[in-house]
């Protein structure tokens, strides 16, 4: 189960709060420090903008970017260490070198991974609940309660299709090639069925746990 060793005191938090100020006043400079702080992640998306304002962002169709989940091979820096000049930063260090201190010294080492790993699994989970579909997420759901066959799935997926005509240009192959690529989902043995993976029951506990909506476009 995703159970970090951490509580929701993390920037998901702060990012709720943030999509909460777009829609009112705020939501110009709410919106300049999303895509600052996130550029790396909204840069495909920022291309397929059709209007944005306080009620929302509309894209110009239906496409989703596929992007590798973060496996964490490049995530310590070679070289020099960038200076921690943010105050927060460095306040944030000063709180986790106390608190690796309550750890016996050959321990530290595995927590600190474990920790940085838990960082990762938050980053990939927030990076693809940012472009995927709220059908997907249901998808999910379904499939958390048990296992679904091929033409089950084909009937699933017609059904969405009369309901947005945005899905028609889709397969149910490229359909489910989001999840899939996320390893939210594979097939069985056999390959006649569909089955959640742990990381999807995981993406759906951070969900929950950070009260992320679910009801997100198509």
């Amino acid at each position: 189960m995703f159970d970090p060793p951490y509580d929701a005191s993390t920037w998901i938090p702060y990012l709720q709060l943030l999509v909460e100020a777009i829609k009112g006043v705020a939501w110009p400079s709410a919106f300049a420090f999303l895509v600052y702080n996130f550029r790396d992640e909204l840069r495909p998306l920022l291309a397929n903008i059709k209007s944005l304002g306080p009620t929302g962002v509309t894209f110009s169709d239906a496409r989703q970017i596929s992007k590798t989940p973060d496996d964490g091979s490049d995530e310590l820096a070679t070289g020099s260490p960038t200076p921690l000049n943010n105050p927060v930063a460095d306040r944030i260090r000063q709180n986790l070198t106390v608190q690796l201190e309550a750890f016996n010294s050959d321990s530290r080492e595995e927590e600190l991974i474990k920790s940085l790993t838990f960082r990762l699994l938050e980053k990939n989970f927030f990076t693809a609940y940012l472009n995927i579909f709220g059908s997907q997420i249901s998808a999910l759901e379904k499939l958390n309660v048990q296992p679904i066959n091929k033409d089950r799935a084909k009937e699933l997926f017609k059904d969405l299709q009369s309901e947005h005509e945005e899905l028609r240009k889709f397969s149910l192959d490229q359909y489910l090639n989001y999840l899939f690529n996320w390893e939210f989902i594979e097939r069985d043995e056999d390959g006649e069925q569909f089955r959640i993976t742990q990381n999807g029951r995981d993406f759906l506990v951070f969900l929950q746990s950070h009260g992320l909506p679910k009801d997100r476009p198509l």
